[in-house]
């Protein structure tokens, strides 16, 4: 019986220093924008980040963009909220230079596809817009154009909520 108590805590210990390991060696996740610029994730922690996917064939898109650009410089000077913009055909390079310029884009485009790092739900509709909390959750997803006032709104509207 004290043996198989003695061989539990020898389990209990070695679960958790292994926890404790796994934990210490996670790497921070780092993206990359059009500027040359790096963002961590511990950049983005407590800060919304609003995150627009588009692409230059897509209408509602390339309309989209005066107001997104309204949003980005209304926001810019606000340290609690991010905007992101991210190329759907996942251009790079001189290729998403170009298109950026072709389209006026004023906001930092992401080089990286965040999908994965903040587990949002593509479709193939486009533009989408996805707002993440300050928590790193995934708030509300807008398929769709949207307007630099219905952006505002929502986020306040959101941060009402939290």
């Amino acid at each position: 019986m004290r043996q198989m108590r003695l061989y539990n805590i020898k389990v209990v210990l070695l679960s958790c220093m292994l926890l404790l390991l796994t934990s210490c060696s996670r790497s921070e996740v780092t993206l990359h924008d059009s500027n040359g610029h790096t963002i961590s994730t511990a950049q983005l922690q407590g800060k919304w980040v609003v995150i627009n996917y588009w692409s230059d064939w897509c209408d509602n898109c390339v309309e989209e963009m005066k107001t997104l650009n309204q949003f980005y410089h209304d926001v810019e000077s606000n340290p609690a909220i991010m905007m992101y913009g991210v190329n759907y055909d996942h251009l790079s390079g001189r290729a998403l230079a170009d298109v950026m310029h072709k389209l006026n884009i004023q906001f930092p485009v992401l080089v990286e596809d965040p999908a994965e790092l903040f587990h949002l739900a593509l479709s193939d509709y486009l533009p989408m817009t996805f707002i993440i909390d300050p928590k790193g959750r995934v708030v509300k997803r807008m398929i769709g154009p949207t307007t630099a006032q219905s952006l505002t709104s929502t986020i306040k509207q959101l941060q009402s909520l939290t």
